[in-house]
């Protein structure tokens, strides 16, 4: 009985791990087999960035950077960031930023918490709600920090850079990289 509870366990676990994707690809393994199946999904390679790679790509008919974070020693992939394309202006930014809410709300449910604020000087109806946006005086975003999927965007954000951004996380890769980062830093000392 024992035993059958350990593989059951060990199989829930690999389920959950195996289950975090992006566009059907899983959010595990060696961050070389990720860029190899991203790039099936016709996702084409634009440059390396500090501890990840940028991609360029299509979600939904609409053209998006890819931004692939992996540990530094290990190599894993533990982040995935999706941005989209820049508005011109702020009711447009905050259309897109709804729409992409609602098809994730119908899709993994409603999010855990949500923002949505100025800071001083700028205020809504002022006509520099887009200037408060790109100076980092706007925060719009919600969170997901449980659902019924394990594959579950982890925010979803109005980006300083004027779009919208959605990042997913392997919860597991990541405290991988937290303890590399660590060590790093003690060896350091």
């Amino acid at each position: 009985m024992k035993r059958l509870f350990i593989i059951a366990l060990l199989a829930l676990c690999s389920a959950i791990a195996a289950g975090q994707t992006f566009s059907g690809v899983p959010l595990s393994g060696n961050v070389d087999v990720f860029r190899q199946k991203l790039a099936t999904k016709g996702f084409v390679y634009k440059k390396t960035i500090a501890s990840g790679y940028l991609y360029t790509g299509k979600i939904a008919n609409e053209k998006v950077d890819v931004y692939v974070m992996h540990t530094r020693k290990n190599r894993y992939v533990y982040k995935v960031v999706v941005y989209f394309p820049e508005n011109f202006t702020f009711e447009r930014l905050i259309a897109n930023y709804e729409e992409k809410v609602a098809v994730l709300i119908s899709k993994y449910g409603e999010p855990s918490d949500s923002f949505d604020y100025f800071t001083s000087p700028y205020f809504y109806g002022d006509g520099y709600e887009l200037q408060a946006v790109s100076s980092g005086n706007y925060t719009k975003f919600c969170v997901w920090t449980e659902g019924v999927h394990s594959d579950f965007p982890k925010l979803v954000q109005v980006s300083r850079a004027n779009c919208v951004m959605i990042m997913y996380e392997n919860t597991e890769n990541m405290e991988i990289k937290k303890q590399e980062d660590h060590q790093q830093m003690q060896n350091g000392l």
